[in-house]
């Protein structure tokens, strides 16, 4: 876009543009917007973007650029809202001059990157920040700095899948605006077990740290949280009672942490204990791998806005309840890898689950009816059982079935059972199949779609 015969805008996203940036790019220098991202450029970020200091949003990201963030910036860039350099090859540290943009940074987006080093001294500066993205990095530091403090306008913060170390800083919570917090894979080793109360932040991904402390009670304080997973630690004890007081969640995830055997939690459903009224809003609730013993309660059925519910990789025993395909949303139901009898309920024939693991139980009995036609004008796609030779086993003449079977390696393998193709495959064995429990800033932290990692098995659109 031009005026006065001056270039100001220059918005070229998605034009499968390749090569490098001209410096002659550095003449431009009425431009306000450049937005280039989503291309195929490569090589070096020029140094004569310097001049083009009336920026006020620049935009290289999703691009495969190279080396380091050059010295751009000082006093008198004085207008730039949006940096985003993410997703490329950049490597380097943060480069100190940034703070020459404290008086109008408003989103910072550095991640899918190869920066490492600390961001303490850069960050504190940047006082009109709302969006700060450095995931996927090599960033290793401690947040034990206050500098993040000083960032009072911050609503999202994601510092995940670096290096980050040490206790989990709760300076962070006594911001008044920010609402997402996402510190997953990194080295976190200690929670606090006292935070001051906090009714703003929704969000809060810990996955895949180092935690090894009972689950802290100081977790109530976080009047509004919506979203908390704590799976894949090393969190130790029960699953306490106080959760059942976080009635604000709509998604719960606990997997993968060694805690103390239990049944899956009364607190969790309403009307059962009096002090509780359930977490009646949740959508997502993975128990996967926490020790689960005895039955599956029938009264599931009353978190009615449930999508996903993972219960695998635990002890419980008894039949599946009828009452679990009456939750009208449930899409996902993971309740392999336990000790689970009797049959399918006649009952999931109409329900809206689309995948349905149930592999190593003892389950018997035909299944094939949940292959017929269709759920809510959807394929149910992945139905996973024992039923290729275990005994005993379910049989199923559905395509939608795939078999496994513990005993024979048989990976891929194509059978005819009772006139239909069925797939014995041995991914059962070690395969974990798994929700990608990390909903991505670009979509505002929520589900876009769930991928499984069994990259043959991803179902789009959803949620």
């Amino acid at each position: 876009f031009c005026k006065d015969g001056e270039v100001t805008s220059l918005y070229l996203p998605s034009n499968n543009i390749k090569g490098t940036l001209p410096t002659e790019i550095g003449l431009l220098s009425s431009m306000k917007l450049l937005r280039l991202n989503s291309n195929d450029l490569s090589g070096r970020i020029p140094s004569e973007l310097s001049k083009l200091t009336n920026l006020v949003d620049l935009q290289l990201n999703h691009n495969a650029l190279t080396g380091s963030i050059p010295t751009l910036f000082n006093e008198f860039w004085t207008s730039l809202e949006i940096l985003n350099f993410a997703n490329n090859l950049l490597t380097g540290t943060i480069p100190s001059d940034i703070t020459a943009l404290h008086k109008s940074l408003v989103i910072l987006a550095l991640d899918d990157n190869f920066f490492e080093g600390t961001i303490a001294d850069n960050m504190g500066a940047l006082t009109e920040l709302v969006y700060l993205y450095l995931e996927q990095n090599g960033f290793n530091d401690t947040l034990a700095d206050d500098s993040l403090v000083r960032l009072g306008n911050l609503q999202q913060l994601d510092l995940s899948d670096n290096y980050f170390h040490g206790d989990f800083p709760p300076h962070l919570l006594q911001h008044d605006n920010l609402t997402t917090i996402d510190l997953h894979d990194n080295q976190i080793t200690n929670f606090p077990t006292s935070l001051p109360n906090n009714t703003v932040l929704g969000f809060l991904a810990l996955h895949n740290n180092q935690f090894t402390q009972p689950l802290p009670s100081s977790l109530t304080n976080l009047r509004n949280l919506e979203h908390l997973d704590l799976s894949n630690n090393e969190f130790s004890g029960d699953i306490s009672q106080f959760l059942g007081s976080m009635t604000t969640l709509t998604y719960l995830f606990l997997a993968n942490n060694p805690f103390t055997p239990g049944i899956i939690p009364d607190f969790l459903m309403p009307g059962l204990l009096p002090e509780f009224a359930g977490l009646t809003r949740l959508t997502e609730l993975s128990l996967k791998n926490t020790s689960r013993v005895g039955t599956i309660p029938p009264t599931l059925s009353k978190l009615t806005e449930l999508v996903l519910l993972d219960l695998d990789r635990n002890s419980l025993v008894g039949t599946i309840p009828s009452t679990l395909s009456e939750i009208v949303p449930l899409t996902f139901l993971l309740l392999n890898r336990n000790n689970l009898t009797g049959t399918l309920p006649l009952a999931f024939t109409n329900s809206s689950v689309i995948m349905l693991l149930l592999d190593r139980n003892q389950l018997e009995g035909d299944v094939t009816f949940l292959c017929d036609g269709t759920v809510n004008s959807k394929r149910r796609d992945v139905v996973v059982l024992d039923c290729g030779g275990n005994v005993p086993e379910i049989q199923c003449a559905g395509q939608c079935c795939t078999c496994c079977d513990s005993a024979i390696s048989l990976d891929g393998l194509g059978l005819e059972m009772n006139g239909a193709d069925v797939t014995v495959t041995d991914m059962c064995d070690d395969t974990s199949m798994l929700a990608n429990l990390d909903p991505t800033w670009e979509h505002g932290f929520g589900r876009l779609q769930y991928d499984f990692d069994v990259a043959a098995w991803t179902l789009q659109g959803f949620y």
